[in-house]
């Protein structure tokens, strides 16, 4: 064979591409020499002889609140309706929501709401004071039909839980501005409720309205 400078140029091309081609098959055969210089994967074991992973156990349930088996029956919205004597007779609905804090363990939250409203207008007739000023008096009724609501707080003590109001709204300088309320279940879905008030108080059996 001659030397490859005294080679002419067709030969030179076919002899570059004939070489190329055998390196070309042999890298498709063998592998690259990048393939060729890693250490081989190491088996892989069947599935029953692999080590069992065991699942870490489940975080303990952390214990239940102090009270938490008298006031969770009785959480959520409750409402009930009556002729209220402390409001004129008034025909009243009270509304009441119970909510479990979540940053104070045992400690229960309450909202409360009391509409009311004239059943007739059998005062414009009966009453004194609507016969001589028939102005003050309607502006009576209004403030007696004027809605109160009450923020409430509370933890359950002798099977109830025994709320203390912390704000009141809507009450006018005569309202019935609530003080203390006091909720115990009565069982089927109903409660009694007892509060203290400007006006003397009162008690009201409210039935389960919602969650």
């Amino acid at each position: 064979m001659k030397p490859w400078k005294e080679l002419d140029t067709k030969t030179r091309y076919q002899t570059g591409g004939f070489v190329g081609a055998v390196m070309v098959a042999v890298v498709w055969i063998v592998g690259p020499p990048s393939l060729l210089s890693r250490p081989a994967p190491p088996p892989v074991r069947p599935v029953w002889e692999r080590p069992v992973q065991h699942l870490p156990p489940p975080s303990p349930r952390p214990p239940d609140p102090p009270g938490a088996d008298v006031f969770r029956p009785l959480l959520g919205r409750w409402e009930g309706q009556r002729v209220e004597k402390t409001r004129g007779d008034m025909g009243c609905t009270l509304t009441l929501r119970i909510e479990a804090d979540q940053k104070l363990p045992g400690q229960v939250n309450g909202y409360s709401s009391m509409k009311c409203a004239s059943m007739s207008n059998i005062d414009l007739i009966t009453n004194p004071e609507c016969r001589d000023n028939a102005l003050r008096c309607m502006h009576s009724i209004v403030e007696k039909m004027a809605p109160s609501e009450a923020v409430l707080v509370g933890q359950v003590a002798d099977q109830a839980i025994a709320f203390k109001a912390t704000e009141n709204y809507g009450t006018t300088e005569s309202g019935c501005d609530v003080s203390a309320v006091n909720v115990r279940g009565a069982g089927a879905g109903q409660l009694l409720i007892r509060w203290q008030d400007r006006c003397g108080g009162g008690d009201m059996e409210l039935k389960r309205i919602g969650r």
